[in-house]
């Protein structure tokens, strides 16, 4: 436990993998699983920080068209090129 203390105090972001890599390399012979379990006993997992992406940009000088289908019903709709629809998202990747 006090190997295990010492490198999550040198390295505050390393999760229970990366410790007990850092275990092994330094000659002790653990297993992922306990190491898991110590770290959670003793509360030292590190919490993942979560990533946020900003989608959508709509403070720009460009024009913006209004939403002429809201609060229309789809058998509203009777003939060809009356709606277009269009999906401007990024593919994740």
């Amino acid at each position: 436990m006090a190997a295990i203390d010492q490198i999550v105090l040198r390295f505050a972001g390393y999760g229970y993998r990366r410790v007990t890599a850092q275990l092994n390399r330094e000659g002790h012979q653990l297993n992922h699983k306990r190491v898991l379990r110590l770290m959670r006993e003793q509360g030292l997992l590190c919490r993942p920080r979560r990533r946020w992406i900003k989608t959508t940009d709509g403070e720009h000088g460009l024009r913006t068209y209004p939403n002429l289908l809201k609060g229309k019903k789809v058998t509203d709709v009777s003939g060809l090129n009356q709606v277009w629809v269009a999906d401007i998202t990024r593919a994740a990747g």
